[in-house]
């Protein structure tokens, strides 16, 4: 994903070809929470879930998220665990997206077509979605 630079509240920001605005933090990380609303389409509560389960209230259900940032540059060390506060490198956002709809579409069966309708996958992708995540040590 490439990004423009801007100013959002007189700080700096980068900007994707959609014009969406993440914040930008002093280290050069960007706020999870702009990714997750911009690009996942959640609150920064729930798909922060996706970068450490341990951040869900149930353990029951922790163990069944996946963990999504397993070797890509997240921050949520310095946040003391304020999901609010979570970053992510810019080079690892489009990976970490990857593996969202990937793991979307493996636990749910479908994925969006080419024109954003749902579409029953068949069982050879799924097959090869599960190699994905597990590859990049998303699921075990």
């Amino acid at each position: 994903m490439e990004f423009g630079r801007a100013l959002q509240f007189g700080r700096p920001a980068l900007v994707d070809s959609e014009g969406n605005v993440y914040g930008l933090r002093e280290d050069g990380f960007i706020n999870f929470g702009d990714v997750a609303l911009n690009l996942l389409g959640q609150q920064c509560q729930y798909a922060s879930r996706y970068i450490d389960p341990s951040f869900h209230n149930h353990p029951e259900e922790s163990r069944r998220k996946p963990n999504l940032a397993v070797g890509l540059r997240v921050d949520t060390d310095s946040t003391g665990g304020n999901y609010h506060e979570f970053g992510i490198h810019p080079d690892d956002v489009d990976e970490f997206v990857a593996r969202y709809n990937a793991y979307q579409s493996y636990r749910t069966g479908r994925r969006l077509d080419e024109n954003g309708k749902l579409q029953e996958i068949d069982e050879p992708e799924r097959q090869r979605l599960e190699s994905y995540l597990r590859e990049v040590g998303a699921i075990s």
